[in-house]
């Protein structure tokens, strides 16, 4: 019996052991990718949009990038046209450009824009220094709010 129990403290030690230094990091992963695929909902909800800003855009666009904030500003009447509750950008608009008034303008007018800001972190002789980049003062006056955009990978390049 004690030899039973001496061989079960010995496994659990081991697995607690390499779990520590994330020896099962890739079957945790796949663990959560199948869990995440067979709960998913099957159907979008149809008040829901993802915009994308993909190489497919900036060819349809005939712009290069980055786009002029009138375009932006286009886009957000577009979709406030078409009655979308909310526009959540994953672009920062922190630098102040000639088009901001006109950008505010349709942030403001839609009422439903959040805005991202940016977490930068700049090496300092006294260490890393981590700062946050928001979006020009007359854009996140405009904005319904501004949220840190930041996107984690995990150690594979798989957004979880």
């Amino acid at each position: 019996m004690n030899a039973r129990i001496g061989c079960l403290v010995a496994v659990w030690a081991a697995v607690a052991g390499v779990w520590g230094v994330g020896g099962f990091a890739a079957f945790e992963r796949r663990l959560i990718d199948w869990y995440a695929a067979g709960h998913a909902p099957r159907t979008a909800d149809p008040q829901i949009a993802v915009v994308a800003i993909d190489a497919q855009s900036l060819k349809a666009e005939g712009a290069p990038w980055p786009w002029p904030r009138a375009t932006h500003a286009g886009l957000i009447r577009t979709l406030s046209e078409q009655g979308v509750k909310g526009i959540v950008f994953d672009v920062v608009f922190d630098r102040p450009s000639p088009d901001d008034a006109a950008l505010a303008e349709a942030i403001k007018a839609a009422g439903v824009v959040v805005l991202a800001a940016e977490r930068v972190a700049e090496a300092t002789p006294v260490g890393l220094m981590e700062t946050t980049s928001p979006p020009a003062p007359v854009l996140a006056e405009a904005a319904t709010g501004v949220g840190v955009a930041r996107l984690a990978l995990s150690g594979d390049g798989a957004v979880r």
